[in-house]
């Protein structure tokens, strides 16, 4: 099934009417969304946009944008449980889900199929997912299950309560970030990985500017049962007790810190360094394919990232609307009632006027 023909949807009904069979149920095919855009859509179940609850079958997004997209209980634009997810040139903008997976969750696994299944993201834009001023519970993006890479990607103002207020990926078999941007977030930590023994290699990412809990159990990268190798990483600017913490082996290649390296590492991970080095003056590295909201949906506008963005689903903004537009009817009304006074007061006046009499 290939959608290509929809240039944006901004239907509320979108989940429990239109594509009832095809969306937010089995699909009987792999599904191709291109050039489209979802804005506005919230479910009471899994996947504000999208929910796919097929094995054997696989998603794919070209150009495409999520927009104030929301779940009430998890994946707040799109929730997989699928084959796999392939996201190109997709942004996540304003995206919330009250309690998990505030932009994407997916879980894909091998099924019937020979080749391996994966979650794949290049040139991705993940924004204010959720809001600051509405914060889900935690994670951003949730990921389990095959090969899982990032590339070209971008996370910025992500704000959550708990843990992973970029991602938390578990049980890859094969886990790839390369060229991304970690900016201006908050929660407990950033990025959670889990159960890799294979270990997996991640290179030429920034991370800097992110707000995190200071306390002992923030930190920036949680490595949990895991192997890892970190290739030209820069850390800089982050609120935080510690950089990295976890559990097995981590290495280091050439990666900069803006603090003693006796500070960055927390807990039972053995560090093997080559390069590292500490840095009093902040930089960052040139990203060449660094996504930008040029890649929102081709002939859609851009949206703007703004600072007062308050998502519906928080019940206490909900009343504060509620009471803005009453105080607005009200005004609007006085002001109604006084302009129509004052034109029948000056109508009657002019009733009452006699005529004058000009002798020559």
């Amino acid at each position: 099934m290939i959608l290509n023909t929809v240039i944006s949807i901004n239907d509320k009904k979108f989940n429990n009417t239109r594509y009832n069979t095809g969306l937010r149920e089995k699909p009987d095919e792999d599904l191709e969304i291109l050039y489209c855009t979802f804005t506005d859509i919230t479910s009471k179940k899994e996947g504000g946009a999208i929910c796919l609850k097929s094995y054997r079958y696989s998603l794919f997004t070209f150009c495409c944008g999520f927009s104030l997209c929301a779940s009430h209980t998890a994946g707040g634009a799109v929730y997989l449980n699928c084959y796999s997810y392939l996201a190109y040139k997709t942004c996540f903008y304003g995206c919330l889900a009250l309690n998990s997976d505030q932009a994407v969750h997916s879980d894909v696994r091998k099924y019937a199929r020979d080749e391996a299944a994966d979650n794949t993201f290049n040139l991705t834009f993940i924004c204010q997912c959720s809001p600051k001023q509405s914060q889900g519970q935690k994670r951003a993006v949730f990921l389990t299950g095959g090969m899982q890479i990032f590339l070209n990607s971008n996370f910025t103002n992500n704000h959550v309560r708990e843990e992973s207020s970029a991602m938390i990926t578990s049980y890859p078999t094969i886990f790839n970030l390369k060229f991304c941007e970690f900016t201006k977030s908050s929660g407990t930590n950033l990025i959670w990985i889990h159960l890799i023994e294979d270990g997996f290699t991640l290179s030429y990412c920034n991370i800097y500017n992110n707000t995190l809990a200071v306390n002992k159990s923030s930190s920036v990268v949680v490595i949990e049962q895991s192997r890892a190798v970190f290739t030209r990483f820069i850390f800089f600017d982050n609120q935080c007790f510690h950089c990295m913490e976890g559990t097995y082996q981590v290495f280091l290649i050439e990666c900069s810190f803006d603090f003693q390296f006796e500070q960055a590492i927390f807990g039972e991970l053995k560090v093997s360094d080559k390069g590292s080095k500490f840095m009093t003056a902040g930089r960052k590295y040139k990203l060449k394919f660094a996504p930008t909201w040029d890649c929102w949906a081709i002939g859609s506008a851009s949206p703007r990232a703004t600072s007062i963005l308050i998502h519906i689903l928080n019940p206490q903004n909900s009343s504060t609307s509620l009471i803005i537009v009453i105080l607005v009817l009200i005004v609007g009304g006085i002001v109604g009632f006084a302009i129509w006074f004052s034109q029948n007061t000056f109508i009657r006046d002019l009733e009452d006027l006699e005529p004058i009499n000009i002798e020559n």
